[in-house]
């Protein structure tokens, strides 16, 4: 993971946001071999940060906001049936492009002049009860609809993103850290 940061960076990416593919890890190994670059990514981020005034690393940014501006509900932020959709060729309206497997979760039609349906994903059982709600994203709704219960490795993956960040706020150069949180004009804060 460091490899790749560090080859972008150098071709001259200003912002780099590398989620990785969790849904698809299968065994321990490939688990251990996730947190072990999550590791090893985060000393780079502290090497990084040490020698540059920048901070590139997008996929830190809000979740160290979310630190010191908690959300106020543990709702998802993917934006499902808000702020994205999927419009498929008959125009059948969808809360996001995996749900047009889903025929149940149609919105609307474009082509139709009666106002969209509202979208309903039941909240995913333990949330609630996790020590990390308000800085987790929660993931992907659409593999949670489709096993009906929190994929345990976005858990695993989002608690460590947790505790790195708050391990960054410490390491961070403080204008570093001062400009994560400040929000330049025109951004908003998720």
């Amino acid at each position: 993971m460091v490899d790749i940061y560090q080859d972008l960076l150098t071709i001259g990416f200003k912002e780099i946001s590398l989620p990785p593919d969790i849904l698809d890890i299968t065994n321990n190994f490939e688990k251990d071999r996730l947190l072990r670059e999550l590791a090893d990514l985060h000393q780079f981020i502290v090497d990084y940060s040490n020698s540059s005034s920048t901070f590139p690393f997008g996929d830190f940014t809000t979740p160290i906001r979310r630190l010191f501006i908690p959300k106020l509900n543990t709702d998802d932020t993917c934006g499902l049936g808000f702020s994205t959709f999927s419009v498929i060729p008959n125009g059948d309206i969808f809360p996001c492009h995996r749900f047009c497997s889903v025929p149940e979760s149609k919105l609307g039609n474009v082509l139709e002049e009666k106002p969209l349906q509202s979208v309903h994903i039941p909240e995913t059982a333990g949330c609630r009860e996790c020590w990390n709600p308000f800085p987790c994203p929660h993931g992907c709704k659409f593999h949670d609809y489709s096993i009906n219960k929190k994929n345990t490795n976005w858990c695993i993956y989002s608690k460590k993103m947790t505790e790195i960040c708050l391990s960054l706020c410490f390491e961070l150069p403080e204008h570093t850290l001062l400009n994560i949180l400040t929000l330049k004009r025109g951004q908003i804060y998720s």
